[in-house]
């Protein structure tokens, strides 16, 4: 079978499925979609949800498509199962990352929506998130949040927040503090010394070194905070629905320049933001959310330098690194 009939299209709405290799009987992909997307999945056809691409999506295309392509070299072709139909896109989206998180060593690089504050945890641990006190720091400093839930079990907190992430290297350089968080605590307060390219050779020996897909990665080389040690095993803010970027801003400070302006993308902050609403418009980023006002995006995430000169919403706000082109 190749394809879903037209009248079947219709019924059955938003699906999640797996894509196996029939070789060893191994999941290998989840995905979700409409129409007759699992069979261009099953096929090597690529397929994005927005117009934008991003160097993770890339990643994980190229791992999807090798695995494929090795079956068909077998002369066997890719098995697929549809384990939920008849569903909105959001509750799609929750079946998906549920799965995900269900079947490790996939090639699906990002985890499911809501995974990084909902996904996988002992009884004990859900105990202690929700007992924990929350992450109130002082406002004094600027904090930057990374989550590491995919390598916390498998190396050093230190190693697991400081290796490498996807961020805007000039600003991450304001953060005063790193908060390596995972399942919603905090595990781990760092400060760095420097930040270098992830393929830079003070990393050489961490996975992933040298390749292409690090080159737009970054990692630091820093000390724990003991001064901050009271903050540990304390629950940090929800994230926003639907954001799963694991690198967040809490910025508390304002960055002065000479001329108490930064020049962004070649237009001042004044120049470029103070005079746009975009609260009618789509986002211009993810072409899903509604955009808001960009007083909001500041007031909401503390800096007045954002670059940003097209409407967008909270969560791609969160996110400047993605927003420069």
């Amino acid at each position: 079978m190749e394809h879903f009939d037209d009248d079947v299209i219709n019924l059955i709405g938003n699906y999640v499925y797996r894509l196996i290799d029939p070789r060893n009987g191994e999941t290998f992909y989840v995905g979700r979609g409409v129409g007759n997307r699992v069979f261009s999945h099953a096929q090597g056809v690529t397929l994005k949800d927005t117009e934008e691409e991003d160097e993770d999506w890339k990643d994980e295309v190229n791992l999807k498509i090798k695995r494929i392509r090795d079956i068909k070299a077998s002369n066997l072709a890719v098995l697929h199962v549809i384990h939920r139909h008849g569903m909105d896109r959001d509750t799609a989206k929750t079946v998906e990352a549920a799965l995900i998180d269900a079947y490790p060593g996939l090639t699906n690089i990002t985890g499911g929506e809501g995974s990084n504050d909902y996904g996988p945890m002992s009884a004990s641990q859900l105990q202690d998130k929700y007992k924990a006190v929350e992450f109130n720091p002082p406002t004094t400093n600027n904090y930057l949040l990374i989550n590491i839930n995919s390598s916390i079990d498998e190396v050093e907190i230190y190693d697991a927040v400081r290796y490498a992430w996807k961020l805007n290297i000039t600003r991450a350089k304001n953060a005063d503090y790193i908060i390596a968080e995972s399942r919603g605590i905090v595990r781990g307060i760092f400060t760095a010394d420097d930040w270098f390219n992830a393929n830079d050779g003070v990393f050489k020996g961490f996975p992933g070194h040298g390749l292409d897909s690090m080159k737009k990665r970054s990692g630091f080389v820093g000390k724990p905070a003991d001064n901050m040690k009271q903050y540990l095993n304390t629950r940090t803010p929800p994230r926003e629905k639907g954001a799963s970027f694991p690198v967040r801003y809490f910025y508390f400070k304002e960055k002065q320049s000479t001329d108490s302006k930064l020049d962004i993308l070649g237009k001042t902050y004044s120049e470029s933001v103070k005079n746009i609403s975009a609260t009618n418009e789509k986002c211009h980023f993810c072409h899903k959310r509604k955009a808001t006002t960009y007083k909001e995006i500041l007031d909401t995430w503390k800096s007045p330098y954002l670059p940003i000169k097209k409407p967008a919403c909270k969560i791609c706000a969160a996110k400047p690194q993605e927003l420069m082109t």
